[in-house]
This record gives C-alpha cells, sequence and structure tokens, in this order.
C-alpha cells in the first residue's frame, strides 16, 4: 500500500521536474540562444502550416479538376444529347413530309453529333463505367427505328404507322432514362465534391488559425 502511494507521488512530480529543469536550461541562456530558439520555432510552425495548407491546395485542385473535366462534360453532353434525340425525331418526321435530301443530311448530321458526344464522354479523365455502350447501342438501335419509320407511312398520309409511333415513344423514353441517370450520377458526383472542398477550406482555416494562435 506504501509502496502504490509513493510510486503515484513519484509519478506525478516528474513532469514538474521535467518543467523545472527546462525552465532553468532556458534561463541560463544568453539572450542569443534565446532569440535562436525564439526564431527557430517560428520557423518550424511556419513550415508546418506551409506544408498543410499546400497539402490541402493539392487535394482541392484534384477535386476541381475532377469536376471541370468529368463531371460538368458529362452533365452537359447529356443534356444536348437528350436534345438531339428529340431532334433527329423532329427531322425524321419533316423527312417524310418533303421527302427531300436536306432533310436527312440533316437528320444524319444529328447522329454524328450524338457519336461525337458519346466519345467526349468516353474520353474523360476518370473512367467511372459511364453505359457509353449502353447509349451507343440504343442510339444506333433508335436510329434505325426511325429510317424504318419513315418507310412505314400509311397511304395518302405522312405519318408514321401507329406501330412505329408506339415503338419509337417506347425506345425514346427508355434511351432518355438512361441518359438522366448517368447526368443525375455526374451531378451527385459534383455535389459531393463541392461539399468536400467546403469542409478541407473549413479544416484548414481553423488548424491555420490554432497553429498560429
Amino acid at each position: 500500500m506504501g509502496d502504490d502511494r509513493s510510486s503515484r507521488v513519484s509519478a506525478k512530480k516528474v513532469p514538474g521536474r521535467l518543467v523545472e529543469f527546462i525552465t532553468m536550461h532556458f534561463l541560463r541562456l544568453n539572450i542569443t540562444n534565446k532569440l535562436l530558439l525564439g526564431f527557430s520555432s517560428l520557423l518550424v510552425l511556419l513550415v508546418i502550416i506551409s506544408i498543410y495548407a499546400l497539402t490541402n491546395l493539392n487535394r482541392l485542385n484534384a477535386i476541381n479538376r475532377s469536376i471541370v473535366q468529368t463531371d460538368l462534360p458529362v452533365i452537359h453532353a447529356s443534356e444536348k444529347m437528350i436534345d438531339l434525340i428529340l431532334a433527329q425525331e423532329l427531322y425524321s418526321r419533316r423527312y417524310m413530309v418533303f421527302q427531300t435530301s436536306d432533310m436527312m443530311n440533316i437528320l444524319m448530321s444529328k447522329k454524328s453529333v450524338f457519336e461525337s458526344l458519346l466519345a467526349q464522354i468516353e474520353s474523360v479523365p476518370e473512367k467511372r463505367n459511364f453505359p457509353v455502350e449502353e447509349l451507343r447501342l440504343l442510339h444506333q438501335q433508335y436510329f434505325d427505328l426511325l429510317l424504318e419509320g419513315t418507310k412505314s407511312t400509311r397511304a395518302s398520309s405522312s405519318s408514321m404507322s401507329p406501330e412505329f409511333e408506339d415503338k419509337i415513344k417506347t425506345h425514346q423514353e427508355s434511351f432518355i432514362a438512361v441518359i438522366k441517370a448517368m447526368a443525375s450520377e455526374a451531378q451527385q458526383d459534383q455535389l459531393e465534391k463541392t461539399g468536400q472542398t467546403t469542409a478541407i477550406g473549413t479544416i484548414a482555416f481553423n488548424a491555420a488559425k490554432v497553429l498560429c494562435a
């Protein structure tokens, strides 16, 4: 029992003795050494703050680069692709009415633009399993349906047969749903990364404030 008390008392005295030793050693230093010690502490603190700031800056750059080079291009491309799907249907119907090569050329150009947007999504730096191949297949099937629909016009009419109207509408809806899901995923990823940048900035500011206090 007495040994336990003496050990606890000795343990409590150790920090006090250490502080006393450091204080006495510091008081014995001359002015030059005290100044050097003070400047050295500031230098170490400055190095710590600089390293911490650079680390967070690199993280912020990586997140922003991901948003600019992957998320935003996919979101913008998705919006254009939906417009192109609707435009292809429009020009296929105009082709049925006018039966001119100009309308067919416009329809083909819309197809080419859609394919270039798919290539753009496929080339983004981050490979996140965007459904490029599925969209490419759906687009080709959709285009083939439109061309076939132009050949299924009813007698004395410039409109598609009801059968193809239903086929095109059903395929169009499922096609657009896949594109919207891809855009939604990119938007969610963008929101999460924006939240990360805010959190990193707040943590970095608070840490610098503590270190400088």
